[in-house]
């Protein structure tokens, strides 16, 4: 029953045009951003020898990429209320909890696969672009630093991904749904950390999306747990989310 499931929503995912459109944007922004910061390096500043570091190789999808498949992540969800189709997937699936893991599946290892292609792609093209000199201080491969982002942010990318889609089938309206993270991400937890004195510290070391960035960007909190610990805390939201989610799925009126 559930390969049934996971291949109608396959075909239900791939038959959207906008899932094509943001798998496009995403990889544009994870390479197109790491061309600009070499050619804009090298070309215009001069810097032709300049050290070429992984970590802002791949800004482009911290920054922007990660935001677009969250967009894509809660769409999957929120389309099919938008047309009213979920009646129908429900009907023909009276059990609705596959539903929920088959669509977050499916999104969550496409979502890590493009993450994976937008790392490498960014930095293949920055040794593409960069002189000779430059290019040799990259070590895709061999760089400890390329090394451990080539499999943390895959990983950031489908912990984002369960959090995403979870408020998507919480909120099932896909502006609020990605209002409620956009804000949450860019500006909840920095104005707490900022408007509330003493408190506000505190509870901004016990942000998820804080600890989120923190392993991302390789930099523990002030929490009391190190990077490690930080994305076992962000993973522990997104699951908890997820069982929130799934619950009011079950309970609610399709």
């Amino acid at each position: 029953m559930f390969p049934r499931i996971l291949a109608a929503e396959w075909i239900k995912l791939y038959s959207t045009k906008a899932f094509w459109w943001t798998s496009v944007l995403f990889l544009f922004f994870s390479i197109g951003t790491s061309a600009l910061f070499v050619f804009g390096t090298q070309r215009l500043d001069g810097q032709e020898d300049a050290f070429l570091p992984p970590e802002i190789l791949v800004t482009g999808i911290a920054s922007f990429g990660f935001l677009v498949l969250m967009i894509q992540s809660v769409m999957v969800v929120t389309g099919e209320y938008r047309h009213s189709v979920v009646q129908s997937t429900f009907q023909a699936c009276p059990n609705r909890t596959p539903v929920v893991i088959a669509k977050l599946l499916l999104y969550t290892v496409i979502a890590s696969a493009l993450t994976y292609i937008g790392v490498l792609g960014a930095f293949y093209i920055a040794k593409l672009v960069a002189t000779d000199a430059s290019a040799a201080t990259l070590d895709i491969w061999g760089g400890e630093q390329s090394r451990r982002i080539m499999w943390t942010y895959p990983l950031s990318a489908a912990l984002l991904m369960v959090f995403s889609q979870s408020i998507g089938w919480i909120v099932r309206q896909t502006a609020g749904a990605i209002a409620i993270l956009f804000l949450w991400y860019f500006a909840l937890e920095g104005i707490i950390n900022v408007a509330i004195p003493k408190v506000g510290e505190d509870i901004y070391k016990f942000a998820p999306f804080n600890n989120f960035n923190a392993f991302v960007q390789n930099q523990a909190t002030e929490a009391p747990w190190g990077v490690t610990g930080s994305v076992w805390y962000f993973a522990a939201w997104a699951l908890g989310l997820l069982v929130i989610a799934t619950v009011l799925v079950n309970v609610r009126d399709a």
